[in-house]
């Protein structure tokens, strides 16, 4: 399902093609500026109830976000902050893959995401906070992913300032009444480990170590698992979840 360009020779019911391309993103020179001065915080990947998952580090965290942490540069940076985005594994999770009980501080389910919530309820309510689940969370692997069932979560939903969405999801932020905010296309991105290895040019430019490429690689082709078995889906008769529609 893909869209490309070819240069070369026309025959005989038959094309020479010398070159392929793909369309590219439309050019966009307008500079899209808030009127406020806001700052977006991402992470992921927390996979909380692991025993190598960095608490201390995740609770200094938690600290400078609230205002508390960091020389004074820092803390009012930290203050301007008003969006939290922490797209998937969220939790370690159980069952995940053989063995893996052997690497959990946390071997309950129930008790990961109550543990989250905990970290969660320390951070200041004037920020959103955006979550996604990812392969390591309680739902199925198949994209997209709904948000944990509430009698898993139930202590997430308590809080005020959290936002649940499905995995991928586009999400609109910092939007006033004269100003239209700027989407957040947000995805786990089960499908990159088909792209590095089977797209020679990012497997040779370092693989996964080379998001920023392969994010090019799918917004070139407007989908975020182009390729059939890249990752698994709920083929759908209405819509394609992984299309992206807005550039």
């Amino acid at each position: 399902d893909e869209v490309i360009g070819v240069t070369g020779y026309n025959g005989d019911r038959i094309i020479f093609v010398n070159g392929i391309f793909i369309p590219d993103v439309p050019l966009n020179n307008e500079l899209k500026k808030s009127p406020n001065e806001e700052y977006v915080v991402f992470t992921s990947d927390l996979q909380i109830g692991n025993k190598v998952f960095f608490e201390k580090n995740f609770l200094k965290f938690i600290e400078w976000i609230n205002g508390n942490y960091g020389n004074k540069e820092q803390r009012e940076l930290a203050k301007k902050v008003k969006y939290l985005f922490i797209p998937g594994d969220l939790v370690e999770g159980v069952g995940v893959y053989p063995d893996q009980e052997e690497d959990l501080i946390i071997p309950d389910i129930y008790k990961q995401y109550e543990r989250l919530a905990e970290y969660l309820s320390k951070i200041r309510k004037d920020i959103k906070i955006i979550l996604t689940a990812g392969n390591h969370d309680a739902v199925r692997l198949a994209e997209p992913q709904p948000f944990p069932d509430k009698k898993l979560v139930g202590h997430l939903y308590e809080l005020q300032n959290t936002i649940m969405a499905t995995n991928p999801s586009l999400v609109n932020i910092a939007s006033t009444k004269n100003f239209p905010g700027f989407n957040v296309l947000i995805y786990h991105g089960a499908s990159f480990f088909y792209i590095v290895e089977n797209v020679e040019s990012i497997r040779r430019a370092g693989r996964i170590e080379r998001p920023d490429l392969i994010m090019k690689f799918l917004l070139q082709r407007r989908h975020l698992a182009p390729s059939h078995t890249a990752t698994l889906y709920l083929p759908s008769p209405e819509e394609d979840p992984l299309l992206i529609e807005k550039i």
